[in-house]
């Protein structure tokens, strides 16, 4: 449970539960959430997560899930932001072009095994550890 701390010329979550649980913890992650609509049905929620506090993990990292009301946690959200920002895809204009030919990231998203196959998945791993892992790579 998280709340506004009043008081402050910026306002900064505060986890509730007294200062002990912030050394006692190895992660500490912050959850928010905004609706996804079509018209005025609620089809979902984009869940963003944020380290507070980690150990493996490098601090203050943020990522998005969708959760999706009909078929749970969709595995490939999110994908294209990170594939574009580490040279797997490139965005021309509105469209990305993928290994598997050029689409807009709404005709990924319907074929998402079309696009993200073993070659790109094991780049997109590599790029999560690489945006998320501390120290680098090498010394594995």
């Amino acid at each position: 449970h998280t709340y506004e701390q009043v008081g402050k010329l910026y306002a900064a979550k505060e986890i509730s539960g007294g200062g002990g649980i912030k050394y006692a913890a190895s992660t500490i992650v912050t959850l928010g959430k905004r609706k996804v609509k079509e018209g005025t049905e609620t089809l979902g929620n984009i869940v963003k997560a944020k380290l507070m506090k980690g150990r493996l993990t490098k601090e203050n990292s943020e990522i998005e899930m969708l959760l999706d009301y009909q078929t749970g946690l969709d595995k490939y959200y999110g994908l294209c932001a990170l594939a574009e920002k580490y040279g797997i895809f490139t965005k021309t204009s509105t469209r990305y072009e993928t290994p598997a030919g050029k689409a807009y990231e709404k005709a990924i998203m319907k074929e998402p095994e079309k696009y993200f196959t073993k070659d790109v998945m094991k780049k997109l791993e590599d790029a999560a550890i690489e945006e998320f892992h501390y120290g680098s790579r090498k010394n594995d």
